[in-house]
């Protein structure tokens, strides 16, 4: 900590006494964070935004790679991708169940609340709203590859209509905006 404080902070002219107006730019989550960026007046962030924090922060999403979330792939689209193309399926959710070390408090509780309800609820409806709808857990799924399971995610994603998007690991989410950016309404529960 005193090498990071003698060996940086200090040889940068324009930082000391302007330290609260300084951007720094934290590529995890505030928890993941080296000690010394926890706190600092300014900070850009994957999310989330934790409020017990004193210091401003500006929250960025996560970086996806895949050449159909690129801006110029985005912006090819015509308004009768986004609005007007056929959906296959009401609902897609994939889910990774609970493990033995997250009890009690963990945002994966709700993960398994909602697919309780679901199958409570729904158990005799295939269907939603005349399509049917996709909720499995993702530890069933035969998947060759990393880069073709997240191209299967997001062609899923890109067939539904709504894609429910429940606490995570960390209470900021990926799936939010590849929903999102696939066309796909995220439901925030």
């Amino acid at each position: 900590r005193e090498l990071i404080n003698d060996g940086v902070w200090r040889n940068l002219p324009y930082y000391n006494g302007n330290e609260k107006r300084h951007l720094f730019i934290n590529g995890q989550e505030r928890f993941h964070a080296h000690l010394l960026l926890r706190d600092v007046p300014l900070q850009l962030t994957i999310g989330p935004r934790d409020r017990s924090v004193s210091s401003h922060q500006i929250v960025v999403p996560y970086l996806n790679d895949q050449a159909s979330f690129q801006p110029s792939v985005l912006e090819s689209r015509g308004e009768g991708w986004w609005v007007d193309r056929p959906r296959r399926y009401s609902l897609t959710y994939f889910y990774q169940s609970q493990n033995k070390r997250m009890t009690g408090h963990s945002p994966r509780r709700y993960r398994t609340y909602f697919v309780e309800e679901v199958q409570r609820s729904w158990k005799d409806a295939p269907s939603l709203g005349g399509l049917p709808y996709v909720i499995r857990n993702m530890r069933g799924l035969d998947l060759p590859s990393v880069g073709s399971g997240r191209d299967f995610f997001a062609k899923m994603y890109g067939e539904s209509v709504f894609c429910p998007v429940l606490p995570g690991d960390s209470p900021s989410q990926k799936r939010f905006f590849d929903a999102m950016m696939m066309g796909c309404i995220p439901v925030v529960l």
